[in-house]
C-alpha cells in the first residue's frame, strides 16, 4: 500500500535502533510492512504511522532472544528496545505536532 511507503525512513530508522545488523533491519522492516498491511487489509483505521510504529514494536518485543543470553542481559537488552521505541514515539510525536 502506497500510503505506507512515505513512512519508510521512519520506520527504517527505528529498526536500526532495535536491531544490530543490516540483515535484521531490513528483515524487521519486511515484516512490520507485512503486518502492517494485513492489519489495514482487516479494516484497522489507525493512521499508518501508528501502525507501522505498533506493529514494529509488537514485532521487537515479542522477539525472542538467543538462548545463551542470561537473565541480566535479555533485560537489559529489553529495556534498551523499550527506550528505543519510547524515544522514536516521542520523535514522531515532536514531528507531527510541528
Amino acid at each position: 500500500m502506497e500510503v505506507f511507503l512515505e513512512h519508510l525512513e521512519t520506520v527504517q530508522r527505528a529498526a536500526q535502533l532495535l536491531v544490530d545488523s543490516d540483515e535484521s533491519v531490513e528483515q524487521l522492516v519486511e515484516q512490520t510492512y507485512r503486518r502492517a498491511t494485513e492489519a489495514r487489509r482487516s479494516g484497522d483505521v489507525r493512521e499508518p504511522r501508528e501502525i507501522l510504529l505498533s506493529e514494529l514494536a509488537r514485532l521487537t518485543l515479542d522477539a525472542p532472544g538467543p538462548d545463551s543470553v542470561t537473565i541480566a542481559e535479555r533485560t537489559v537488552s529489553e529495556n534498551r528496545r523499550a527506550a528505543a521505541i519510547e524515544h522514536t514515539k516521542s520523535v514522531v510525536h515532536q514531528i507531527l505536532s510541528r
